[in-house]
């Protein structure tokens, strides 16, 4: 009777993740989370921090180009579920990072980050990214490029 409560319990309490819904982003939420504006800060010196922040969050930096002000990475997975039953199943999740640099007000350089997602090698459409993927993601990416702006440049990132 004890081992059949424990498994109830148990069972019960999987039940609310299997009904959890997901916040499907928009495209202007997926644009303001993708923008930052810095001041006091050179083109050159952008996309170098840009780039090495990818780098230390594990990408593949395949373009850093300061000539057309842009840095592309390859893929970087972020979920990977091997599965096992009759037959073998492997589903890989990845992102790739486009980052544009804009002039902005007063000298600042806006940085536009694109959060490009795949399913098994498939891009995934913009109707199908969800903030609880893609949050974590972001603020990953900011963190460091404050982080490195600083660390480059001596003083914090000024947005």
């Amino acid at each position: 009777m004890k081992r059949l409560l424990i498994g109830m319990m148990l069972a019960a309490a999987s039940v609310p993740a299997c009904f959890q819904s997901y916040h499907v982003l928009t495209p202007a939420e997926l644009e303001q989370r993708g923008t930052r504006t810095y001041r006091d800060l050179a083109v050159d010196n952008a996309v170098t921090a840009a780039s090495n922040a990818l780098r230390v969050l594990g990408f593949e930096v395949v373009v850093a180009d300061v000539a057309t002000r842009t840095i592309k990475t390859g893929p970087h997975k972020i979920m990977l579920i091997n599965a096992t039953a009759e037959e073998q199943a492997t589903t890989r999740d990845e992102i790739v990072w486009v980052l544009r640099f804009d002039d902005g007000p007063g000298g600042a350089i806006v940085v536009h980050a694109q959060l490009r997602g795949f399913h098994n090698g498939e891009e995934v459409g913009p109707d199908r990214i969800v903030a609880e993927v893609v949050d974590p993601q972001f603020a990953a990416l900011w963190r460091e490029v404050d982080a490195e702006i600083a660390r480059l440049h001596g003083t914090a990132a000024t947005r």
